[in-house]
């Protein structure tokens, strides 16, 4: 008997579900920092972050919204951290 190679549709799940995943961080930080900040601010945030979503990138977002106390500094930390 043949044997099916079940690799490549788990290893597609795995990547489908865990960009599915970052998507969600990253609607779900959208909405904290627009909170938080206002809606410009959580646009240009989203912007900066791209299609980049990694989960350092996310963190040191989410991290900044707790941290910082106005919209310029908080800013100014994720352009500096994210390159933008």
């Amino acid at each position: 008997m043949s044997q099916v190679s079940t690799e490549f549709p788990n290893r597609w799940m795995e990547e489908f579900g865990l960009k599915r995943y970052r998507q969600g961080q990253s609607g779900l930080l959208h909405e904290l920092v627009a909170r938080k900040f206002g809606a410009g601010v959580a646009d240009e945030v989203s912007s900066l972050l791209g299609r980049k979503l990694e989960s350092a990138r996310i963190h040191l977002v989410s991290t900044a919204v707790i941290e910082c106390e106005t919209a310029e500094e908080f800013l100014g930390r994720v352009r500096r951290e994210l390159g933008g």
